[in-house]
Parts: C-alpha cells; sequence; structure tokens
C-alpha cells in the first residue's frame, strides 16, 4: 500500500504541469505560481459558462498545484459534474482522475484503496477520448507502474502503453519508455530515450522529460555512481537552465565528493532558480557552508529552512539540530 500512495502522489502531483492549456494568461500564471488567481478566475468562467473546457483544464491544475482540500474537493465536483453534462470531454474525466487520486491519499489509505479503480478508469477513458493527451497517458503509466496488482498495476502494461503511442507520438513513447526504465532499474537505457528526444517536442511531453532526468540524475547519485550523476545534472543545466533543480542536484553531488566551494556554489545558484521552493535548497546550503566553517551563514540558511516549514521531517529535524549547535 505504500508504493501505492506513492504512485498516487505522481499521479496526482507531478502532473500538475502536464494538461495543457489554451490561454497564454493561465500558463503564465502557473508558471508564475500564481494557482489561487487561476483558481478564481477558472472557477468564475466556469460559472458563468458551465461548457468552457479550457477552465476545466486551468481549475484542475491550479487545485492540484493548491494542494488545498477543500479547494481541491470543490474542483473534483466541478469535473464530475462535467463529466456528467459532457460525458466525452477528455479534459473533465483527466480532471476527476488526478484529483479523486489527491483527495484519496489526504484522506488516507482506506479511501485510497476504494477510489483505485474509479481512478484508473477516468484516467482511461481520458485517453480513450483524446489519444494525443500525454497527461492522461503519462498518469496511467506511472499508475501502472507503481499500484499494486490487485488494483491493477503492472509494469509491462506501462511498457505496452508507451510502445503503442511510438507511431503517431514517438516523442511521448521516449519518455514513457524511459519512466519504465527507470522504474525497472535500468538507467542507462532511461538516458538513452531521453536523449533521442526531439527538441520540437510539445511543453508537457518536456516538462514530463525534465521529471525524469532529475530522477535519473539523483538515481545515478544513490547508486554511489557521482561521475555520471554530475555529466547528467550538467546536461539538464545546460539544456533547462532557469530551473533549479539541475543545480540544486549538482551541489549534492559536490556535497558527496566533499567540494564544498563548488557545492555552495551550485546551492547558491539554485535558490533564486524556478522550482525552488519544492526543494530543501536551504537545508543542503546549510550543511556545505557548515562543512566549510561559515557558522554564521549557515545558521541563516538552517533558519530560512525551518521557518519556511516545509519538507521531509527528517530534514527539519536535523537542521534544528544543527541550529543549536552552531549557536
Amino acid at each position: 500500500m505504500k508504493q501505492w500512495i506513492f504512485a498516487c502522489t505522481l499521479v496526482c502531483a507531478a502532473q500538475v504541469g502536464a494538461q495543457p492549456i489554451a490561454d497564454p494568461q493561465w500558463n503564465a500564471d502557473m508558471a508564475a505560481a500564481r494557482f489561487a488567481q487561476v483558481e478564481r478566475t477558472a472557477s468564475a468562467k466556469i460559472k458563468a459558462n458551465p461548457d468552457d473546457i479550457d477552465a476545466h483544464a486551468a481549475l484542475t491544475r491550479s487545485a492540484l498545484a493548491l494542494n488545498d482540500g477543500p479547494k481541491r474537493d470543490a474542483a473534483l465536483k466541478v469535473m464530475q459534474a462535467c463529466v456528467a453534462r459532457v460525458p466525452r470531454s477528455a479534459v473533465c474525466h483527466y480532471g476527476v482522475g488526478s484529483l479523486l487520486g489527491a483527495q484519496a491519499i489526504s484522506k488516507g489509505v482506506v479511501k485510497a484503496a476504494m477510489s483505485m479503480s474509479s481512478i484508473r478508469e477516468a484516467l482511461q477513458t481520458a485517453l480513450e477520448l483524446d489519444n494525443s493527451m500525454f497527461a492522461a497517458r503519462s498518469a496511467l503509466a506511472q499508475f501502472y507502474l507503481l499500484a499494486p496488482g490487485f488494483a491493477g498495476g503492472k509494469a509491462s502494461k506501462a511498457r505496452e502503453l508507451a510502445q503503442t503511442a511510438a507511431v503517431n507520438h514517438p516523442d511521448q513513447a521516449n519518455v514513457l519508455m524511459a519512466m519504465y526504465f527507470l522504474h525497472e532499474g535500468k538507467l542507462d537505457d532511461a538516458e538513452q530515450q531521453l536523449n533521442v528526444l526531439k527538441s520540437g517536442a510539445d511543453v508537457e511531453v518536456n516538462e514530463e522529460a525534465d521529471e525524469q532526468r532529475a530522477r535519473l540524475a539523483f538515481e545515478r547519485l544513490n547508486n554511489k555512481n557521482p561521475a555520471k550523476a554530475q555529466a547528467t545534472f550538467e546536461r539538464f543545466i545546460a539544456e533547462r537552465p532557469q530551473l533549479a533543480r539541475g543545480h540544486y542536484g549538482l551541489g549534492r553531488v559536490y556535497s558527496e565528493t566533499g567540494a564544498w566551494d563548488q557545492a555552495i556554489a551550485s546551492f547558491t545558484a539554485a535558490s533564486t532558480l524556478q522550482g525552488v521552493a519544492d526543494l530543501p535548497n536551504d537545508y543542503r546550503l546549510g550543511i556545505a557552508l557548515q562543512a566549510k566553517g561559515s557558522r554564521e551563514l549557515a545558521r541563516a540558511a538552517f533558519v530560512r529552512f525551518i521557518s519556511a516549514g516545509k519538507g521531509n521531517p527528517k530534514h527539519l529535524e536535523d537542521a534544528q539540530k544543527r541550529l543549536n549547535e552552531l549557536r
């Protein structure tokens, strides 16, 4: 069941940026993390015009990004009403599947178990209605990879899903095969799939490719292969310089090898880039500064991390312990 909870977290959270929205202003707002604003305007548009499908897509993405229980539950009801009213709307079926998964996780293991079939069916229906919809295909692949067998999970199904996309959607197939190979621990095969991805791939496909590249690099770091991890992070930085993950990951590599000056420079670079709020960057920066002997700067980094109050409880506990030692 722990495996399923992790899977549903991926389906419901990692796909926040995957469902395409036609309105450029909403896309800009999402990129700038103005999720509450998107949620308000999308809700108002749906109230004025219940058949505004783009507003439904925006509402799903913003509700997932906000991770606010009442807003997510309200958005789920809107998506369920849309499915009842427009049963052939792939966007609304996807909204039901992703929001139902997030709701299930927030309400515990029993709720998650009860909802698995509904989540899978909603994602399958979305893909059947729109075979080009990468958000549904990617979420369904992750379901197959990580859900328990009794709920329909099976790695071979994820592989088949990727292979069937190869004819009409080769970029999607590359990313999903990379996802499959990472699940199977075949890191070199995963990298090969990501490296052949065309530069003109859709935005949502590239976003998922970013996720898988970062995952590949961290897997290599965890497997005690810092040289390959460093090469992967450096390529990530070259291709996505605006994202904090690459610099953060490179900082982790340097920390593992005791190259504290380089680690500090990498974590510092990450601190002003997109997505840093989702990373324990100040925690890792504090450790590097402490190891370097920069006590005042280390204290400031740990204070920022603890004050934010987000992240792994073990990291927060360790940061507090280190802060106490520095006083």
